[in-house]
């Protein structure tokens, strides 16, 4: 049975909190890739419930499109727009967890192979001299 000093602690805490939790009335802007994805997983959602197909298959073919909306994995930006479409996925539990670790593996090769290609790309090649 909670004692009065927890009881008065909690009142204490009640009145101090605000009635209403301030509400941003800017959005932060979202990354256009993201955004890309994101239209493309709400319009597969949309067709399907048109289609009347039942909500599990809506929900798979909507978390099919989204990957397949997400950006190659050939540049440093595209790379990094994949990643953001895939922790976003996650986040709002369109890409299993399991499934996201594996992409984000993918998404860690292509990084340094990237790099390795930029890296050879940039060394002098060496000089031959003439035979003798």
């Amino acid at each position: 049975m909670p004692d009065q000093n927890d009881q008065n602690d909690q009142n204490e805490l009640d009145s101090q909190q605000p009635d209403t939790q301030p509400v941003s009335t800017q959005s932060a802007p979202r990354n256009p890739a993201v955004q890309f994805c994101l239209d493309a997983y709400h319009e597969s959602l949309k067709l399907s419930r048109e289609e009347g197909r039942i909500r599990y298959e809506t929900n798979r073919l909507a978390e099919a499109t989204y990957r397949a909306a997400m950006p190659d994995l050939t540049t440093s930006e595209s790379i990094h727009d994949f990643i953001a479409c895939v922790t976003h996925g996650m986040v709002l539990d369109i890409i299993l967890y399991n499934d996201g670790t594996k992409l984000l593996y993918a998404a860690q090769v292509a990084i340094t192979s990237l790099r390795s290609k930029n890296k050879a790309a940039s060394k002098p090649s060496p000089s031959r001299s003439p035979r003798d």
